[in-house]
């Protein structure tokens, strides 16, 4: 009696799956509560992944750049010391001053010098005798065409800025692509387990049928032959649960790339802590199902799109600066001194002022002409990149459009041929329970039964990576997008 009544338990749980129930139920109920599940892999990416790590470098350095470009406009101060001799006379002498560009084409400098003949009679600090308090100088240079339209420094620390938020993109799109990686690891890892649990059951079939079919044997009710035909069903089913096995441990190490420790180290999951299929068939994301609407979500979130403005902002600032080299260097600068010996002893403070203005340009432009083409045709190269992203960014979300529509329908169309190959199945049990059908006919409906599962595993598999795939080229992951 107990021969008989394991066939149909085992059977009774692989055709439950066929009816809906999901694999989830078939896991211990202790197992459950350390089933791992996609929140918490999304968790360990956005901390750990080395993805982030080199994109996050990559933002360092362009802030570092940054911070050199706005140095040009640091004030700079100069010290010197001079000594000049001269046959038997010797002049000493001692400048301070300090200078500084104001980013807005002026520059500006101030200045103290004083020199003096040390007179060895007169004793004192290295002989100084009667030294002179010193001149102060100001100065100033004023660019008239070009570089006081856009200095040079100015445009370094555009540039230098615009490239910073192209590498802040950068790193947002990193983690986007990083959770979008994550998630088709994680899926893959449950429909993995999913499809070993559809071939544990056969299996399980497969062996209490082979111990009732070597006692019918044995007491004459059947042939010898179907005991030899259940153990080569034995050995089929075997051979798939070990091809299952090795399926899921790959699966769970790549997941591992993605599910690490907090110092780094690749964490790969026990098959105890898979959720089931039925997460495969849980609602993940509201995402909108219009062309349109993913299309400006992708517009407005995606970081790769960010990254290019950046890049077109720093291929026009350099087009725009080697346009303006075209122009002659015009400049006008002035100084204004006072020499503060004659302020003293009721003498007369002299003061200088100098102006003038200068002009340089080169015969031929030749430079300036080839620095404006090579910036001309990185701009069209930037352009013609940002022009094909968005291209290839429309056809990419109207190909997962379309394939989420038909993964959808695959996904309903293998569940109900799930049910069906369920209830075929469920009949042939009991016709063979009664005598009216035979072990071959019975093994080719359950086989079909398990096809017929791991084939709507993997519809819901691929409705899932196509899910992720569509949260990562809009931009989303992270983002609330139901409303």
């Amino acid at each position: 009696m107990s021969g008989r009544s394991r066939p149909r338990l085992a059977r009774g749980l692989l055709l439950g799956i066929g009816l809906g129930l999901g694999l989830g139920a078939l896991l211990a109920p202790a197992a459950a509560a350390d089933t791992l599940g996609l929140d918490e892999v999304l968790a360990a990416v956005d901390q750990r992944d080395p993805l982030l790590v080199q994109a996050a470098a990559r933002e360092q350095a362009a802030a570092g750049a940054l911070l050199e470009a706005r140095g040009a406009l640091d004030p700079t101060l100069g010290l010197s010391r001079s000594s000049l001799r001269t046959g038997s006379t010797r002049e000493e002498g001692v400048a301070a001053g300090l200078s500084v560009d104001t980013g807005l084409g002026p520059g500006l400098a101030v200045g103290w010098s004083q020199s003096w003949s040390p007179d060895p009679a007169a004793g004192g600090l290295g002989g100084l005798g009667a030294a002179s308090p010193g001149a102060v100088q100001l100065s100033a240079e004023l660019p008239l065409l070009g570089e006081l339209i856009l200095p040079g420094a100015r445009a370094d620390i555009l540039q230098a800025e615009a490239a910073r938020t192209g590498a802040e993109a950068l790193v947002a799109e990193a983690r986007q692509v990083a959770l979008g990686r994550a998630a088709e690891r994680y899926w893959r890892w449950v429909a993995a387990g999913a499809r070993l649990e559809v071939d544990l059951e056969l299996l399980a079939l497969a062996e209490d049928r082979q111990a009732a079919v070597v006692r019918k044997v044995e007491l004459g009710a059947l042939p010898e032959v179907e005991a030899i035909d259940g153990e080569r069903v034995l050995a089929e089913r075997r051979a798939r649960v070990a091809s299952g096995r090795e399926a899921l441990q790959q699966a769970s190490a790549t997941l591992a790339l993605s599910l690490r420790a907090e110092d780094g180290r690749l964490l790969q999951p026990p098959a105890e802590a898979l959720p089931g299929a039925g997460a495969l068939q849980e609602v993940q994301r509201d995402l909108p199902a219009e062309l349109e609407v993913l299309a400006a979500l992708a517009r407005t979130h995606r970081p790769a799109l960010r990254e290019l403005e950046a890049r077109s902002r720093v291929a026009e600032l350099a087009t725009r600066e080697a346009r303006l080299e075209l122009l002659p260097d015009l400049g006008a600068g002035g100084a204004w001194s006072r020499d503060l010996s004659g302020s003293g002893a009721g003498g007369d403070a002299s003061a200088e002022v100098a102006v003038g203005i200068s002009l340089e340009a080169p015969l031929g432009w030749r430079a300036p002409r080839g620095r404006l083409e090579t910036a001309r045709a990185d701009q069209a190269a930037v352009a013609a990149l940002a022009r094909q992203a968005l291209d290839s960014l429309d056809v990419g979300l109207a190909h997962l459009v379309a394939s989420r529509q038909a993964a959808l329908e695959r996904a309903r169309l293998a569940g109900e041929g799930a049910t069906a190959a369920a209830e075929v199945a469920r009949r042939e049990a009991r016709a063979f329970d009664l005598g009216a059908s035979d072990q071959l006919r019975l093994n080719q409906r359950e086989q079909a039964l398990g096809e017929a599962r791991k084939a709507e595993v993997q519809a819901w598999l691929t409705l899932r990576l196509v899910e992720a795939q569509l949260q990562t080229s809009t931009g989303t992951w992270g983002l609330n997008t139901s409303s």
